[in-house]
């Protein structure tokens, strides 16, 4: 089937990590042996096993997640977003709370992407700016890199919490407008919808939660790690959630 219409080499062949033996090598030695052309793919990407818990995800084993499921939970966008934050080659585990986390990210990033309303021209902030550039020369190498999603993505939500904190002020710049139109573009690539959502509330808590995160953040670098602790957990009592990266810290609601 494939021959008939792809001809006798192909460009891209993909399919589960599980297949690689014997399904694949077994393709591929029948296939050129057949048409006496090598190599039968010229790329082969095979992609991590979905798993749910500590066990592949399976329909034999009836541990599923429907897509349609996901759907009619509003949740479509949010398990894009969730299986792209991992390398398409790694495992990916599913977990419900996991694709609340990357529900939340998606608001985040809904939020930095809602236009702005009468932006300063004359205005602008250059370091956001450079970010903005910089942010889709680390996107493009990314996926250049054999689809590295995790970096393209984390470039994004870099974006747009500068972005988020450029809205804080009572005058907005171009910049920020210019930048969430990148912010825009680089997820519609990757086939993330940022139309805005319900997320009226979040728009109004960002600026003060990156203003505490930032305040917290200093009090950590002067020792200050009672007070520091306080924040996250007041914070925690509200219903957000601090989490400390290797990138700086991030928030969710929960």
């Amino acid at each position: 089937m494939c021959m008939h219409h792809l001809g006798r080499q192909l460009d891209i062949h993909g399919g589960g990590a599980d297949l690689i033996f014997p399904h694949h090598e077994n393709e591929i030695a029948q296939s050129e042996a057949f048409t006496g052309t090598e190599p039968f793919a010229r790329y082969w990407m095979h992609n991590g096993l979905l798993q749910f818990g500590s066990v592949k995800m399976s329909k034999s084993l009836g541990n599923i997640v429907r897509l349609k499921d996901l759907v009619d939970r509003g949740r479509s966008m949010a398990f894009r977003l969730q299986v792209l934050s991992s390398h398409y080659r790694a495992p990916l585990t599913y977990t419900d709370e996991g694709l609340e986390a990357a529900n939340n990210g998606l608001d985040r990033l809904r939020i930095a992407a809602r236009p702005v309303e009468n932006p300063v021209s004359s205005q602008r902030d250059t370091e956001l700016d450079d970010l903005a550039e910089r942010t889709v020369a680390t996107f493009h190498d990314a996926m250049k890199n054999d689809f590295d999603t995790p970096v393209a993505v984390a470039a994004l939500f870099d974006l747009a919490r500068a972005i988020n904190r450029g809205r804080a002020g009572a005058e907005v710049s171009a910049s920020v407008d210019d930048a969430r139109i990148v912010l825009t573009g680089l997820a519609t690539i990757l086939g993330l919808d940022l139309n805005p959502a319900d997320t009226d509330q979040m728009i109004a808590a960002e600026p003060f939660i990156e203003l505490l995160i930032q305040v917290r953040k200093d009090l950590r670098a002067a020792k200050q790690f009672a007070i520091a602790d306080q924040i996250r957990d007041d914070l925690a009592r509200l219903g957000v959630t601090l989490e400390d990266t290797k990138r700086g810290t991030t928030w969710k609601s929960s």
